[in-house]
């Protein structure tokens, strides 16, 4: 009898060809877990910051405005937007700047008058006639005097990113301003801040209180006969029309601040913190900007029919030798605060005097 056959034995694969295999799936499924892991976790949200100020978007200062932002979004690849709101959209500055320190918008832009609302001593770094030329105002920026002023309102609640220029402060009318006479018994535009009242008061002149918005109107009705103006806004705003003389006194040379909400500040990462300083455009590329923005607004006003008078130097010593006369009475409007702030000014423009 012939005996069954047994089944042929199966032949397996080589046991490092099994383990190759299993590691192969193995990796190919934690592959596919990890995707699944990271398509669950939250993307993380662009930071967007509030950022405000009275500047027009068509202004210099509106125009470095948008080309922070574009830095700012480009360095942090989205990751950080500032968003601007020009044009005094979120109100006048005086308001912005309180508005920043209790939170409700992120930053702004404002000029040293405004930042003072909340800390008056810092108008000491911006007397009448103080600085004798742009050179000297900004070697006294220079100086640690941006430092200062950033101690001050840090204990408001606003942490300083940066420092720079509001431009030049001029005379506007229907007539020339040369020297302190010819403004006796003129009615003067003023905000109201104590120091422009003592300013048109030591002048000779009337202040008469009006918003920034009002200037235009008050010269069409005689309300006022002469007001502070920016030369870049003074085209563009169509003032030259109702006040087409301009007098190129320099009565004040600006300092501007970007500041931000000190605790935003802190809960920023060092990272953000980095991509908002880093991304400025250099204090002195701001300040040229603005000074050749002024330049081309006096040229268009001439062009446009406008008168531009410039005072002689001695004329122009003549009011500030008349207005420094009254600092003692500014700074102590400005309490201690302000005196010890005075100070260190002094000694800043005198040095820079001397070395320009």
């Amino acid at each position: 009898m012939k005996s069954p056959s047994l089944p042929r034995p199966v032949s397996l694969p080589h046991r490092h060809a099994v383990g190759r295999h299993g590691r192969a799936i193995a990796a190919g499924l934690a592959a596919v877990l990890a995707a699944i892991s990271l398509q669950a976790q939250p993307v993380k949200a662009p930071r967007e910051l509030r950022m405000a100020s009275s500047a027009p978007p068509s202004s210099v200062w509106g125009k470095q405005a948008e080309r922070w932002a574009d830095s700012v979004q480009r360095e942090s690849q989205g990751q950080l937007k500032l968003r601007l709101f020009l044009g005094a959209q979120l109100g006048a500055d005086t308001a912005v700047i309180q508005q920043v320190a209790s939170r409700r918008i992120d930053m702004a832009s404002v000029s040293l008058t405004s930042a003072s609302v909340l800390a008056p001593e810092l108008l000491v770094a911006a007397l009448p006639m103080q600085y004798r030329s742009r050179t000297e105002f900004d070697c006294v920026v220079d100086a640690g005097i941006d430092t200062l002023i950033a101690e001050r309102l840090a204990k408001k609640g606003l942490h300083v990113i940066a420092m720079s220029n509001a431009g030049t402060v001029q005379l506007i009318g229907r007539r020339a301003f040369r020297v302190p006479s010819d403004l006796v018994g003129m009615k003067a535009g003023t905000t109201g801040a104590k120091l422009g009242l003592q300013l048109w008061t030591a002048l000779g002149a009337s202040p008469v209180q009006i918003q920034p918005a009002e200037v235009a109107s008050a010269f069409q009705t005689g309300l006022v006969d002469v007001a502070p103006t920016a030369p870049s806004l003074y085209v563009s705003s169509g003032l030259n029309k109702v006040a087409p003389v301009l007098t190129v006194a320099n009565l004040y040379q600006m300092p501007s601040v970007v500041v931000i909400n000190k605790a935003l500040w802190d809960s920023l990462s060092e990272a953000e913190r980095m991509t908002l300083v880093r991304t400025r455009t250099p204090a002195s590329q701001l300040r040229q900007e603005v000074a050749d923005s002024e330049e081309q607004a006096f040229a268009a006003h001439v062009q446009g029919g406008g008168q531009l008078v410039i005072p002689t130097a001695a004329q122009r010593e003549l009011t500030r030798s008349l207005l420094a006369s009254h600092y003692t009475e500014m700074v102590a409007e400005a309490g201690p605060e302000g005196l010890q702030l005075h100070r260190r000014v002094e000694e800043a423009r005198k040095t820079c005097e001397k070395v320009g």
